[in-house]
């Protein structure tokens, strides 16, 4: 997996190129790419297909998180995570070190804005 952060500047000046709302139709664009690749591979699309449709999600993704908070997208991941391994019966220490499951009440979690 890339480190994105690498790619932050060039990312940035997309977005600020083509707006945050142009960026969000093309994540969609982009994600439903992925989806039609995944669905015709091995049959129709080939892994080098589904390749470059994996790295136009990261490149909206990535944007995504510049837009909405990468800090928040990174509990998120977290708190994601934890809940998968809960499931699993593994054990996951979160990046950040406390755990989120303990905190979301009534199905609001901790990174999300208000506003939101």
């Amino acid at each position: 997996m890339p480190d994105m952060t690498k790619y932050r500047p060039m990312l940035e000046r997309i977005i600020a190129r083509y707006g945050k709302q142009d960026q969000m139709a093309k994540c969609h664009e982009e994600c439903h790419e992925l989806a039609n690749a995944l669905e015709g591979y091995p049959r129709v699309e080939t892994e080098g297909d589904v390749i470059f449709e994996i790295a136009d999600v990261l490149i909206m993704a990535t944007q995504m998180a510049y837009i909405f908070g990468e800090s928040e997208v990174k509990l998120a991941i977290d708190y994601k995570l934890e809940r998968q391994a809960k499931r699993m019966g593994i054990e996951y220490t979160p990046v950040h070190g406390e755990s989120l499951l303990a905190h979301p009440e009534d199905g609001d979690h901790p990174w999300r804005k208000e506003g939101v």
